[in-house]
């Protein structure tokens, strides 16, 4: 009799087991599809009948740090190391969700020390590789997926992380053997085909911008060359410029200026930090009608968030001992609706020439932009100005449409109209250009 209770107790006991770990199995498999609320109540079930459920435990805090809970996540494998000081999911667990958080700083240590308690560690090179091409490091990161994808040619995630470990280097054509190579592999790779799509719109090493147009203002028309810029990338997160503008036309102050003729010498420098900030700095001199000269500052600032959203702020001061100065600040938003949609709000807000009142003008761009490049803007202005005409009227209020299309890796075109009426006259200007990229 005993031995058939021990019997029975021995089925239930393995049923429950077998059952739990399918419970557990689809906890995971709910967290990798996103599903983390309804994986997260698996495991905290699980955690109801045995607190001290390593699986569970390591489970919850890896669907903790896919969901974005980073303390959370971090007390989950804290008490999963507690209970097992070497355990190599929780410590890889660990050390992810540092990176995810952004301390790489952190997690590049927690990487290494995993190494060092099992060496020659996949998972933990593989950390150690991916820190650095989150930190923006493409050196050693090129590095650390060459050797992976040496000792694994078929993985196809060492090859693709090497191309954006080139990228970060402005190697675009190195980047784009290394894809072509990945897909003469695995053609049906989506990953690698869509990455080798974008970056034939990435900047190149070398850019070289003419632009030239037509513009009408209060009946008085100009046909000529209006911009040549040339960039060139210094180093991986860098970019300098030196431009000529002889209409104000590319200019922020334009909007304020109703396109006065004038040359402008500029040059300056645009500084990626890391994967949020940018930052760009433009130095001029600017000469006006009857022997006038302005010196000018341009500065602007943008931060980067999760799904594209994107805030930027700047200004622009022009300062002379012949005129008196003017200013002009402005705070923009990019705010994606779909994968190809955004609009992008902008408020200008300037003081120029000898106006009684500032400037303030509205500005809307519907942008609509495909994975290959091609990017269409439709916009509206709106505002008023800091003088009123004989009727009393000072507002302001306009269109316009932008094009750019990336016709080759070499060549692309560009296009732009824009319509403004104000107190005192209208401003019509129309202009095509082309880029010229050199790539690496």
């Amino acid at each position: 009799m005993k031995y058939s209770v021990l019997v029975v107790f021995s089925m239930c006991m393995c049923y429950a087991f077998n059952a739990q770990a399918q419970d557990l199995a689809q906890a995971l498999q709910l967290a990798q599809q996103g599903q983390h609320d309804a994986a997260d109540q698996i495991y905290q079930q699980a955690l109801q009948q045995n607190a001290d459920n390593l699986e569970a435990i390591i489970g919850a805090a890896y669907n903790h740090s896919w969901a974005g809970h980073r303390e959370k996540a971090a007390r989950g494998f804290e008490a999963a190391l507690a209970l097992d000081e070497k355990n190599h999911d929780a410590l890889i667990g660990a050390a992810y969700n540092l990176a995810w958080g952004g301390r790489y700083g952190n997690a590049h240590q927690a990487f290494f020390r995993v190494s060092q308690m099992y060496p020659n560690d996949l998972e933990a090179r593989k950390g150690l590789a991916y820190v650095n091409l989150w930190r923006g490091n493409g050196d050693a990161a090129v590095v650390a997926f060459q050797r992976l994808s040496n000792e694994q040619p078929e993985n196809m995630e060492f090859r693709v992380a090497q191309a954006q470990a080139m990228l970060l280097q402005n190697r675009v054509r190195d980047a784009q053997r290394a894809l072509q190579n990945a897909l003469a592999i695995s053609p049906q790779h989506a990953v690698a085909a869509d990455l080798l799509f974008k970056t034939h719109s990435l900047p190149a090493a070398l850019e070289l911008d003419l632009v030239g147009g037509y513009s009408e203002v209060n009946g008085l028309d100009n046909f000529s060359l209006r911009t040549i810029q040339l960039s060139a990338a210094m180093g991986a997160h860098a970019r300098l410029f030196l431009k000529y503008d002889n209409s104000l036309s590319t200019d922020l102050s334009a909007l304020v200026r109703n396109n006065l003729i004038a040359q402008s010498f500029s040059g300056g420098m645009a500084i990626v930090w890391d994967q949020v900030h940018t930052s760009r700095l433009e130095l001029g001199l600017r000469l006006l009608p009857e022997s006038v000269s302005m010196v000018t500052v341009n500065a602007e600032h943008s931060v980067a968030f999760s799904g594209g959203w994107l805030v930027k702020t700047g200004g622009f001061y022009a300062m002379s001992n012949q005129v008196a100065n003017e200013w002009m600040g402005f705070l923009g938003l990019r705010a994606p609706i779909t994968s190809f949609y955004a609009i992008e709000p902008h408020f200008f807000y300037a003081k120029t020439f000898n106006f009684p009142e500032p400037d303030k003008k509205f500005m809307l761009n519907n942008q609509f932009r495909t994975d290959g490049g091609y990017e269409l803007g439709l916009g509206v202005v709106y505002g008023v100005t800091g003088v009123r005409n004989e009727a009393n009227q000072n507002d302001v209020m306009g269109g316009f449409v932008n094009f750019l299309a990336p016709f080759s890796r070499r060549i692309w075109a560009t296009a732009a109209f824009r319509y403004e009426e104000g107190p005192f006259d209208k401003l019509i200007s129309a202009t095509a250009g082309l880029k010229i990229r050199l790539e690496n």
